[in-house]
């Protein structure tokens, strides 16, 4: 898609819009036919990526949830349906409040979820790896990645570069401290305390009945 459009129209000219590609579109096919077909395109893709990104943040807070970092209410499995009900609809409610920032708010969020999933892409990798290598020996694991420990290495380096650049490019766009550090900052905190405050709730002993 990007060398379609940059073949269709000057750059310069696909860089001073908010749509780049439908802008490229209108510049080669006159009547806009070609461009909403385009955009509808790329809205049953966004579609397929929210559903998917929806999916799996459900299931973060699920298994937070039955790991005792979110409260136990969480964890709840619909009985007829076997899905976390709670956990999708508390979901879905912060992605429609989301929506209703405005893209303001949006592009920030993306911009760091980028940074944290990527980086939680090569951390995982590399604690792969380091599993691997110590139980080097033991019973074969239930999946073994058809590259092996090379791609393995190669995949994590290239999640590292990438998400090393998508912590960095906010620094040369803004002035000061981007909006996404300062989130990620305060997610870090959050979860921070959620972290010790479930500590100390463990460590404290329950009062026992006389």
């Amino acid at each position: 898609m990007i060398l379609a459009s940059a073949s269709l129209a000057p750059w310069r000219d696909l860089t001073s819009g908010a749509l780049p590609v439908a802008a490229a579109f209108d510049h080669a096919l006159a009547g806009g036919l070609a461009t909403k077909g385009i955009i509808l395109v790329a809205m049953a893709s966004l579609l397929k990526t929210w559903n998917a990104m929806h999916l799996s943040a459900t299931r973060v807070i699920l298994a937070q949830a039955r790991a005792g970092f979110l409260p136990a209410g969480l964890a709840h499995i619909d009985a007829r349906t076997g899905a976390p009900r709670r956990a999708a609809l508390l979901v879905g409610l912060w992605t429609c409040l989301g929506v209703l920032a405005g893209r303001g708010a949006i592009s920030p969020i993306i911009s760091m979820g980028t940074m944290c999933t990527t980086a939680i892409a090569a951390v995982a990798m590399l604690a792969l790896l380091r599993l691997r290598s110590r139980d080097r020996g033991a019973a074969p694991p239930a999946f073994v990645l058809a590259g092996g420990k090379p791609l393995l290495l190669a995949i994590s380096i290239g999640a590292a570069v990438v998400a090393s650049a998508a912590i960095a490019t906010p620094f040369g766009v803004n002035d000061g401290m981007p909006v996404e550090i300062w989130l990620m900052l305060g997610w870090l905190a959050l979860g921070g305390g959620m972290v010790m405050a479930q500590r100390l709730l463990i460590a404290t002993p329950t009062a026992q009945p006389a």
